[in-house]
């Protein structure tokens, strides 16, 4: 990385004006000046910036010749002294470098920040499966979880890639007063056996274009054939969230008009609802918000970490958690969980 000299050596190299073609190097101009005004005279500036008696003078009359002003007054037997002007554009230049070389120091110490934390040491990053969510891939397309590696796919997927070994955090999402084997498909149960830990709550419902034009109340109205609906992918925790809905209602699938059209987010499928191409969906109420859209709930659900509990001891699990929790401030549809204590899971 480029260290704070050489960072300051750029900088001068070019702080330059450029008028007709011709350039200024500013920064040398200023030191020449500055050089000047420091010993009182024209020769001791010229050898203190290394430069001949000419080249000096030369320098100062190109300059003066682009600039249009006065930059030296030179009196026989006096020395030379800089005119406003001259005093004026050395003052510019030095706050100019100023500031630039304070932006610098900002930048490479973000960059230094970014890239130890990326590296951690050579440390592999920390592989976690989850059901796709809003906030966390805001956080990881902001760089705030440099050392995450996140797979997005359904919640069973998610616990079976955990107890397969291809990732050490799991992550999905229960409805309130839901059983949590319905989401998983199989049991947390095992060897090692696996932790729970609540990360935030959301909110879903049926997403509408504004204004709700086709005066959709429920989701009995979803088997109305004058709506059309789309759906999530068959696995995500959504989709086993609406089917189960679905079966409460005494619904039929075949009734909904669009029910095998799948998409892969909560994005996708609001997106599809604000393009008119659909009039409803099932999503959460933050992406509703998000694309100016109506909303209509249908409940709460919690979003958990799950992994051995062993897992739960690496400290990036609790700046996960930090990171994620410190963005759910002012967004619409998401809170914080009601509990924060390891859980053991046996269903």
């Amino acid at each position: 990385m480029q260290s704070n000299a050489d960072a300051r050596l750029n900088i001068r190299a070019h702080t330059s004006l450029e008028l007709d073609d011709l350039d200024i190097d500013l920064a040398a101009l200023a030191a020449l000046l500055n050089a000047v005004a420091e010993t009182g005279s024209l020769q001791g500036g010229a050898e203190r910036t290394g430069r001949s008696y000419r080249g000096a003078w030369g320098r100062i009359k190109e300059a003066e010749s682009l600039l249009g002003c006065q930059l030296v007054d030179k009196t026989k037997g006096h020395g030379s002294v800089l005119t406003a002007a001259g005093l004026g554009v050395a003052s510019l230049v030095q706050k100019i470098e100023a500031r630039v070389q304070a932006l610098v120091q900002r930048e490479l110490s973000d960059l230094d920040r970014e890239l130890r934390e990326c590296l951690r040491l050579g440390e592999p990053r920390l592989r976690i499966a989850c059901s796709h969510d809003l906030v966390m891939q805001q956080c990881i397309s902001e760089g705030r979880l440099p050392f995450l590696d996140a797979r997005f796919m359904g919640s069973p997927k998610a616990v079976t890639a955990l107890r397969e070994g291809r990732a050490e955090l799991a992550g999905f999402h229960v409805p309130d007063g839901l059983p949590m084997e319905l989401f998983t498909k199989r049991s947390l149960d095992g060897d090692p056996p696996l932790y729970l830990r609540p990360l935030l709550r959301r909110e879903q419902g049926l997403v509408v274009a504004r204004g709700n034009p086709l005066g959709i109340r429920g989701i009995h109205d979803l088997a109305r054939q004058s709506v059309r609906f789309i759906n999530r992918q068959r696995g995500s925790g959504t989709r086993v969230w609406f089917d189960y809905l679905l079966r409460e209602n005494g619904i039929n699938p075949s009734s909904i008009r669009g029910y095998p059209v799948e998409e892969f987010t909560h994005f996708a499928v609001v997106a599809a609802v604000a393009a008119g191409a659909v009039d409803v969906a099932f999503a959460l109420k933050a992406t509703a918000i998000a694309l100016g859209l109506d909303f209509l709930p249908l409940g709460h659900e919690t979003y958990y970490l799950c992994a051995p509990r062993e897992a739960f001891a690496d400290p990036r699990c609790d700046e996960l958690v930090f990171r994620v929790r410190d963005s759910l401030a002012g967004q619409p549809g998401y809170s914080m969980p009601t509990g924060d204590d390891l859980m053991r899971t046996v269903v």
